[in-house]
């Protein structure tokens, strides 16, 4: 990861895309809408939820925190552990 912003968080950055995915579908969302919310394109969200981008900076990190009224760590934990 280039970007220092988020360096710190290491591996964990990689359950953003699980974590996006699941919380569209809880939220019985299609990747349009939220594209639609953000002012993106589909493909520039599927990038994230498929994990070939993964966000850079924390401001976009708390964008895409925002569209699911979650806080941007919510993103960061392991997906396993969100419907313990």
């Amino acid at each position: 990861m280039k970007c220092k912003e988020l360096e710190k968080y290491g591996d964990r950055i990689e359950n953003v895309k699980t974590n996006l995915k699941l919380l569209r579908t809880v939220n019985e969302l299609k990747q349009q809408d939220v594209a639609d919310m953000l002012g993106i394109s589909i493909s520039a969200y599927s990038y994230f939820e498929s994990g070939k981008r993964v966000p850079k900076r924390l401001a976009t990190l708390v964008r895409l925190a925002q569209v699911y009224n979650v806080d941007w760590e919510e993103l960061l934990k392991d997906p396993k552990e969100r419907f313990m």
